[in-house]
């Protein structure tokens, strides 16, 4: 079952959700306006990554790929915040002023989508790690 805690931090990245004061910035925080930077940007990237690492051991159980719990539907305010974060990250790759700001919002846009399909798929029981993995196999 997948909580709201989860839902609600998940929606705070996209800028959807206001929560107290926070030790790291959201995704929305530094997508928009104009953002903080590259260095808030990981510090936000870690926190989404780990937030989807969560969901997905709610969404599919322990042990995903063992298949023996899983949710049938995605809450839709959640996938609706998924859309958003990956929205906000692609606008400020197309905004980019130089090749390298594009760069790291093209690779911060491509780790949130392959950790994001990867909860969907249902049966990938280590969301970090598998990022890593098709990290260094495309980019490396």
């Amino acid at each position: 079952m997948v909580t709201d805690a989860i839902i609600e931090r998940l929606r705070w990245h996209a800028g959807l959700h206001e929560t107290a004061a926070e030790d790291i910035p959201s995704i929305a925080s530094t997508t928009w306006p104009r953002g903080r930077g590259a260095n808030d940007l990981q510090e936000a990237l870690a926190d989404c990554l780990n937030t989807l690492a969560t969901l997905n051991l709610e969404l599919n159980g322990e042990v995903p790929s063992a298949g023996a719990v899983r949710a049938r539907d995605v809450p839709r305010s959640l996938a609706y915040a998924m859309t958003e974060i990956i929205r906000m990250i692609r606008e400020c790759h197309d905004q980019a002023p130089d090749q390298q700001d594009a760069a790291i919002f093209a690779r911060v846009a491509w780790r949130v989508e392959t950790a994001w399909s990867a909860v969907l798929a249902g049966d990938i029981d280590e969301i970090l790690k598998h990022v890593e993995q098709e990290e260094a196999a495309r980019f490396e």
